[in-house]
This record gives C-alpha cells, structure tokens and sequence, in this order.
C-alpha cells in the first residue's frame, strides 16, 4: 500500500483518527505513507512519460486497493488521463503474464473497447470492501485494543468483527436483563353476515382502534425497561 487513513484527527473533538463525519457521514481521509514517499514519487516521474499503465496488483481485495490508490495518487499529478489496464494473474511466468494483457494493451474505440473496459477494469466493489475494513478498525480496532491493553495484558488487539459482534450481544442481552413485560390484549370478533346460524358469510375482524384512537399493540408501542409503559411516539394509542 502506498496510502492509508491519516493518524491525525480531522476534528479535535474526534475520537477516532482518519475519518471525517462531518454531515454523519465517514469518509476517510487518506495520507501517503511516509515510507512509500520515494516510491511515489519514482511512479509519478515514470507517468508523466508513460502512453498506457498497466496495474498488475494482486488479484484479491487487497490488491484492487492497492490500484485503485496508485490511480488516484497518479491522476492528481498529471493533466491528461491516461488509458490503464487492471490485468491478473496468479503465478509469476512468462506465460501467465502474457495470458493475462489483451492481445493489444493499446485501447481503441468502437464495441471492443467496452468490453476491454469490462474485463480489465478496477473491480470497484472490493475497493469498498477494502476501505470499509479498514474504517472498521479505526471505529472498533483502534478504540478497543487500549481498553484490553489495561483491562487484560498489552499487545492484544480487537478484531473488528469480533469487537463489533460481542458489543451487538452483550447489548441484545442487556435489554433482556432490563426488560419489563406489559400486557395488552387484542381483540377479535366474528361477524356472521347471514340470519342463519350456519358459519357461511362469517368474517373476521380485529379491533385496531376506538372511537378514532388506535390501540396499541406490539413490542415497538411500548417502553422495554418500564412496564405498561407507552414509548413517547405510542402515547396517544388505547392500552387494553
């Protein structure tokens, strides 16, 4: 990689560095690293001179941020775009490396340059993946590993899926510890629609409010914590 999320904080009152949620958005914000700096700066000066780049990362996750980050290093310094070509392969030989270029590595126009475009292009959805990983251990990673540094012994990190998963269950279970049930009850009632006795023309109808007043029913009208309770958005409903 030659670019990272930036260890500074874009606002003082941040926690996490690297991301800016201004408008509650996370958008990350990228720095070269500094021990790639004179490699940059080697691609940059090989760009300017160059008809065609051919972007041969590795073909996984990794590999197509790995381009997809050269590409906007390299674009920010030159005026003209340049076609480029994302090309894979999985071995390094002579064979594999000429079977993985089109039989032209020169772009041209017309119906095969679309399909050009498709096959060898930067495969978009893994660079997303990528960079949510990587906001992942800021968010989760960065901000949990000090606490099993104090709490249980130095050097452990937080992964950022199990971090995430265990605070989504210790949160579910919380709410089990502190909830409250209330009852309320529904009603039902049969109509028959005939003047004989016999159940043809019965309907069914629930009762869902009174004299204009919805009733409330289900968990989300009422509070968790506090029995026969009604949540603030449910306080105008019946409870019976």
């Amino acid at each position: 990689h030659i670019r990272d999320l930036s260890p500074q904080k874009v606002h003082s009152d941040q926690v996490v560095a690297g991301i800016d949620f201004e408008g509650g958005e996370y958008r990350p914000v990228y720095i070269i690293l500094p021990q790639k700096e004179g490699l940059v700066k080697e691609l940059i000066n090989l760009y300017k001179d160059c008809e065609q780049l051919i972007l041969a990362t590795d073909d996984d996750r990794e590999g197509e941020a790995m381009a997809w980050h050269l590409v906007q290093v390299l674009l920010k310094k030159k005026k003209k775009v340049l076609p480029f070509l994302r090309v894979r392969f999985t071995e390094i030989t002579e064979k594999a490396i000429l079977n993985s270029l089109p039989p032209s590595t020169l772009l041209r126009r017309g119906e095969e340059e679309e399909e050009r475009r498709h096959s060898y292009s930067i495969r978009y959805n893994l660079v997303q993946a990528q960079e949510t990983r990587r906001l992942l251990d800021r968010l989760a990673g960065f901000t949990v590993s000090p606490v099993l540094w104090k709490k249980i012994a130095p050097g452990l990190s937080a992964g950022r899926v199990q971090s995430v998963g265990m605070a989504l269950i210790v949160q579910r279970e919380r709410e089990r510890l502190y909830h409250q049930p209330t009852e309320y009850w529904d009603l039902l009632a049969k109509f028959n629609t005939n003047n004989n006795n016999n159940n043809t023309g019965v309907i069914d109808s629930q009762l869902v409010s009174l004299n204009d007043i919805p009733l409330a029913s289900g968990t989300s009208d009422f509070e968790s914590r506090r029995s026969n309770e009604l949540v603030p958005s449910s306080s105008h409903k019946h409870h019976i």
